[in-house]
């Protein structure tokens, strides 16, 4: 009998031991994922600094700005599934966020001057609740510009300040008007868009300008009096206009970006653009004669509206 006590005492030791092992193992797994994605966190912090140093001191707008123009081998791989990071926002379901991350750009009164970037952990508890809805994000990390005096996250979020310029909804609202403008002209080789939104008779009511509260006014890049105003930039093909670019300046002071590609910064916080996959850049369709540019065969790869990614001017 004794024995048998004794097999027994030292079974169950073992199998104590063996679950503290494998509970040190587990933590030490979570620790090695937790690292990882911190490390991740501020890599992405750094591919932000330099997209905002190509792109005239703006940072992105969205998180797919950034994506869309770094090598894949530099986007970091998610620990857990060791894929690349995805983009998530706050609100995405639980289980999608460990090992990824949310980038908040914060506005002032014209650009994306700053931003917010979470890291998202595997472990909900102990996480930052960021969105003050009083349940856990499962945010581990929070990132922002470094020395960078902002609003705070949670009034980032919740609108309060920081939010999208007004100049940026104008701009989406006059490309909402160009896509049902472009619909109802279109033919069997697509959408077909306006000459130019001046003129005596305007295609469409332009809204107020931001900064001044008169109407806004088409202008040229060169104009001295751009601000808070936009250029209409029309690709043509085979004589009718496939497609555009429009610009929005921001206030005399923001430089922006370069737009035109003479190394000068042209004030411009925003480009949005639509049209066939053949489209030239920006800087070399304002480079071009009144002719544009002729193809065979266009091929309609841009949505309307859709930000230009990387429109500096630069390449």
């Amino acid at each position: 009998m004794a024995a048998i006590l004794l097999l027994a005492c030292l079974f169950c030791a073992g199998l104590s031991s063996c679950r503290n092992g494998g509970g040190a193992r587990t933590k030490r797994k979570v620790q090695r994922q937790t690292d990882r994605i911190r490390q991740n966190t501020y890599i992405l912090r750094q591919h932000v600094e330099h997209w905002a140093e190509q792109h005239g001191g703006l940072y992105p707008d969205e998180a797919m700005q950034l994506l869309a123009e770094l090598d894949p081998a530099d986007i970091p791989l998610n620990p857990l599934s060791e894929g690349p990071v995805q983009a998530l926002w706050i609100d995405a379901r639980q289980d999608e966020k460990p090992g990824n991350f949310c980038y908040i750009p914060v506005y002032d009164e014209d650009h994306a001057s700053g931003y917010y970037l979470l890291g998202f952990g595997e472990e909900q508890a102990g996480s930052e609740d960021v969105d003050g809805n009083g349940e856990a994000d499962g945010v581990m990390f929070v990132l922002q510009p470094e020395g960078a005096v902002q609003p705070s996250l949670g009034d980032v979020l919740s609108g309060k300040r920081g939010a999208r310029p007004t100049l940026y909804k104008v701009l989406d609202s006059i490309a909402a008007e160009l896509a049902i403008i472009g619909e109802h002209a279109a033919d069997d080789d697509g959408k077909v868009y306006p000459e130019n939104l001046a003129g005596e008779e305007p295609v469409l009511p332009l809204p107020a300008n931001p900064y001044s509260g008169a109407a806004m006014r088409q202008v040229a890049v060169s104009d001295e009096n751009r601000a808070g105003n936009f250029s209409y930039v029309p690709f043509r093909l085979h004589g009718l206009v496939r497609g555009y670019y429009l610009v929005g300046y921001g206030r005399p002071e923001t430089a922006g970006l370069d737009v035109d590609g003479d190394g000068i910064a042209d004030n411009a916080v925003r480009v949005l653009q639509a049209g066939p996959a053949e489209m030239p850049v920006l800087h070399v369709l304002l480079g071009q004669n009144d002719d544009g540019q002729s193809v065979d065969e266009p091929e309609d790869g841009t949505a309307d509206g859709e930000p230009a990614a990387g429109v500096s001017g630069a390449g």
